[in-house]
């Protein structure tokens, strides 16, 4: 299965991004990995990716071309590769990681969502209810 992974700049548990895609990769069995190439989750997550064999699928923001809106661009990008699956890895206060939650959320893509204590979060139904939640952390 085709598995989004997205997360935090500042989100650096490397033992916890690798033990809960290996979860998931136990249970669906992941075969691509698309990753943002954002510091933190997503390099950990294609670091992963790489050392299981996974087809690892880069999507880099274009910042001098996109200027400020590129990494939402990017994000919209990543969701219309049409994944089976996101794991989203949260620290509260990201703006990005927010935004793709939302777009997993209105695409209808199922969203495995953790927190830096290494949390599972069960996310509200509501789109309107999930950025405050996320910020909760």
């Amino acid at each position: 299965m085709k598995v989004l992974a997205f997360g935090s700049r500042t989100f650096i548990h490397h033992l916890i991004v690798n033990e809960r895609l290996d979860q998931v990769h136990k249970n669906i069995g992941i075969t691509e990995l698309i990753e943002g190439e954002a510091n933190g989750a997503d390099i950990q997550a294609a670091a992963w990716a790489v050392s299981k064999g996974i087809k690892v699928t880069r999507c880099p923001a274009n910042w001098d071309k996109e200027g400020k809106s590129a990494g939402m661009k990017r994000n919209m990008d990543m969701a219309m590769m049409k994944p089976d699956m996101a794991v989203g890895f949260f620290d509260g206060a990201s703006r990005g990681s927010i935004n793709m939650a939302i777009i997993c959320m209105g695409k209808g893509i199922p969203l495995y969502a953790i927190t830096m204590d290494n949390r599972l979060l069960r996310l509200p139904k509501n789109i309107l209810e999930l950025e405050k939640f996320l910020k909760q952390g």
